[in-house]
This record gives structure tokens, C-alpha cells and sequence, in this order.
């Protein structure tokens, strides 16, 4: 018979489930010294940024508590436009450099794009869940 868990550690490990399983690597553990990532791993660990912006805020205008993922959120979000910017760099560079490939170049405006929507949806979602508060007050 299995053992049912208590309504908060269903909802624990169902997210730190979901968190940990956008690091598994799906490429070899170590790539060739030649190799970078691939954009869909930066829009795997963009979209849990995201998903984790979404539920913090569903629950701010749901009127429950949000801030368990204010920590993990900003730290991927973060984290993810980080590796973005380096990757942007590299490409510009080896474009820049005389690589001029078809890769490059689509790597570098996916990079560009991913970047750019994360930093819009991150404004947009921040004002959402910091916005009700200053509503709340003046009403």
C-alpha cells in the first residue's frame, strides 16, 4: 500500500522534482571543448524561470502565499540570461572572428530572441505580483 503524504510534501516534492529535472543532462555530461550549448537546453531552464514566475504569480492574485518562489525564480532567471549573454558573446565573437556558419547565426538571434522575451515576461510577471500591493493599499 503506498504512503500518502501530506498536502505541503506532495506540493515539496512535486517542485523540487519538477526544479531538478530541468538540470538532467540530455547531451553527454561533458561536451567537447569545441561545442556549447544548445539553445533548447537555455529554453528548457528559461521555460521553468518562467513556469515558477507564472505560478508565483497565480498565487499573488489567488491571494495565497508566493514568496517560497521568489528565491528559486529570480536565481534561474538569473542564472539562464547569464548563460545567454555568454553564449551571445561567443557567437558574436566567432562571427565576428571570420565563423560566419549558418549555425552561428541561428544560434546567436535564438539567443538574442530568448533573451529578449525572458527579460519582457520577467518585467511584465514582476509588476503583476509587485504590482497588487500598491492597488491594495490605495483603494
Amino acid at each position: 500500500m503506498e504512503k500518502k503524504l501530506p498536502r505541503r510534501e506532495s506540493r515539496e516534492t512535486a517542485f523540487l522534482t519538477a526544479f531538478a529535472a530541468t538540470f538532467e543532462p540530455e547531451t553527454p555530461l561533458v561536451p567537447a571543448e569545441t561545442e556549447s550549448a544548445a539553445p533548447d537546453a537555455f529554453a528548457t531552464q528559461l521555460l521553468a524561470a518562467l513556469a515558477l514566475l507564472a505560478v508565483c504569480a497565480w498565487l499573488g492574485n489567488a491571494g495565497r502565499n508566493n514568496k517560497m518562489f521568489y528565491v528559486p525564480m529570480v536565481f534561474m532567471l538569473i542564472v539562464t540570461l547569464t548563460s545567454l549573454v555568454l553564449t551571445m558573446q561567443a557567437k558574436f565573437l566567432a562571427i565576428a572572428g571570420g565563423a560566419l556558419t549558418l549555425a552561428n547565426g541561428l544560434q546567436l538571434v535564438l539567443a538574442v530572441l530568448l533573451a529578449v522575451l525572458a527579460v519582457v515576461l520577467a518585467i511584465k510577471g514582476a509588476r503583476v505580483i509587485f504590482g497588487n500591493k500598491k492597488k491594495e493599499i490605495a483603494e
